[in-house]
């Protein structure tokens, strides 16, 4: 008998749906999320072909800095599951009140999450941990993003053998049917070249993202102006610095591409006619799209899922946090050599088709959930 488990979100981000709609093949699913702030800038979902997806009411507090579910009691004792799993911040006030009702009528609580938040200033950081500590070591499992994410969670006081690592995938059957599709276009590239207006003996780069200064877009451009190698960036997405973007793409002398939000075929055709996928900020979901359709990936220092996604100078290389002139090395290095960047993304796709997966993820992540049964 299938394990009913209720995911609890505070957004229901689109790009979870795929990997949601797999996992209700292996668990009877409930998925329950609210809605959105509008800064948030994250693309939603409303409904899943599987399992099954419930609204429910989160209000925010001090600007969006916290938050608490209004029916998570509701939630519960309507849907009766085995399985409770949270997104374990302490930021969501409710998850308290979640693993107290849980303990109390012998229900797992398990955690689902990228572990120590990026961005956060040294003392902002410690009271986040002081913090999490409160809450991590009461649940009964820990799902990890990374390797990173596992070895955070072990500093707040739940077991490294309670903790999973499921890393983050992107619909990779998808991916690869539309790869494998593509690459047999022999006029792909030359239709994308006069779509975009892109040299025919050129390196092509691929950002692909939303446009907010968070994503150092800007910095990307500004790197180019000392590549010694030809290169053109393609820039794919929309969002507020889109403007400013184009600006600053218009005053260096490299060819910078911006083609607004794609998806689907769209977007898998940029993916195959690059040559290189780089990332100037945080995305482990992104650097693991980009390898799926056989990309080798420059992408900055983050949450620590690059480091588990990258090897060094086998699939792509890995830069120190918002040292733009390490970036420069990296993408020096990288375009030295045209056929090793390929047998790069080879090994790229190698590693998604072996390793991260989405049928590996929901492997993953339905052995977490049964764990210390």
């Amino acid at each position: 008998m299938k394990k009913k488990v209720l995911i609890s979100q505070r957004v229901p981000a689109f790009f979870r749906r795929p990997f949601f709609e797999s996992l209700a093949k292996e668990v009877d699913l409930v998925v329950t999320s609210g809605e959105s702030l509008e800064n948030d800038s994250i693309k939603t979902f409303d409904s899943l072909s599987r399992g099954e997806f419930l609204k429910t009411k989160i209000s925010y507090y001090l600007g969006g800095q916290f938050w608490f579910d209004k029916n998570w009691k509701k939630n519960i004792e309507n849907h009766r599951p085995d399985i409770v799993v949270i997104t374990p911040t302490p930021r969501m006030l409710s998850n308290y009140c979640v693993v107290k009702y849980c303990k109390k009528h012998s229900i797992r609580v398990v955690g689902w999450g990228m572990g120590e938040m990026p961005g956060m200033g040294r003392f902002q950081a410690f009271i986040h941990l002081l913090l999490a500590q409160t809450l991590v070591k009461k649940l009964d499992g820990m799902i990890c993003y990374s390797t990173a994410a596992r070895d955070y969670y072990v500093t707040t006081g739940i077991s490294k053998e309670k903790c999973v690592i499921a890393y983050n995938s992107v619909d990779t059957c998808e991916s690869k049917r539309l790869f494998d599709k593509l690459v047999r276009d022999k006029e792909l590239t030359n239709r994308i070249n006069t779509i975009y207006d892109l040299g025919a003996d050129t390196t092509k780069l691929l950002f692909v993202g939303r446009l907010t200064k968070s994503k150092c877009v800007d910095a990307l451009i500004c790197s180019l102006e000392k590549i010694e190698s030809k290169v053109e960036l393609i820039i794919v997405g929309d969002g507020v610095y889109f403007d400013t973007l184009k600006k600053l793409a218009s005053n260096i002398t490299t060819n910078v591409t911006f083609t607004g939000h794609k998806t689907g075929e769209e977007l898998a055709e940029l993916f195959v006619a690059s040559d290189l996928f780089v990332l100037p900020s945080l995305g482990g979901l992104a650097i693991q799209q980009a390898m799926s359709y056989g990309l080798p990936v420059i992408a900055s220092i983050g949450d620590g899922t690059e480091q588990d996604l990258i090897d060094e100078g086998i699939n792509g290389f890995v830069f120190r946090e918002k040292d733009w002139f390490h970036l420069k090395e990296c993408l020096n290095i990288a375009l030295m050599d045209k056929e090793q960047l390929k047998v790069m993304g080879r090994n790229s796709l190698l590693k998604v088709t072996q390793d991260v997966n989405i049928n590996n993820m929901v492997c993953s992540f339905t052995n977490a959930l049964t764990k210390n049964d």
